[in-house]
Order: C-alpha cells, then sequence, then structure tokens
C-alpha cells in the first residue's frame, strides 16, 4: 500500500526500510502543503513523487526537504 515511501537505498518495489508512522505521517503533510499551494491531492502525489525522482531522493526525503522549504513561506503572514 505505502510502496511510495522508500527510504534511501530501496526501490518502489521493494523498500529498504519499512516507513515508520513519522514518514507517512511527514509525507502527507507535504502533500498538504502542495495542495494549499493550489494542486489537487492527485497532483500533490505526483509533484511529491517527481521530485523525489528527479533529485535521487526517497519520497520521504523530499517531503522533508518540502516541508522545510515550506515554514518559509507557509503560512502566508497577513499584512
Amino acid at each position: 500500500m505505502d510502496r511510495h515511501l522508500v527510504r534511501g537505498g530501496g526501490t518502489a518495489l521493494q523498500p529498504s526500510d519499512a516507513p515508520t508512522l513519522a514518514d507517512i505521517s511527514e509525507v502527507n503533510q507535504a502533500i498538504g502543503v502542495l495542495v494549499a499551494s493550489g494542486r489537487t491531492v492527485t497532483e500533490a502525489r505526483s509533484e511529491l513523487g517527481r521530485l523525489a525522482e528527479r533529485s535521487n531522493r526517497s519520497t520521504v526525503d523530499e517531503a522533508g526537504r518540502t516541508l522545510r522549504d515550506a515554514r518559509g513561506w507557509f503560512p502566508p503572514r497577513l499584512p
């Protein structure tokens, strides 16, 4: 079910480590950030996977990077 949550060294079919609840939570939070920026849930999942593949990172690692980056701009500060 969670084959898209792959840690470094694994593949989408055979992850090296089973995802933890914290990993799943981080991926879901990153998807939420991408949804808040205007994507659908499906688009956000695809984008996170695309970013992970492009940077040669696991989905979990890319989710962490996405969340760290988002802390600078999300949530938007009101004037």
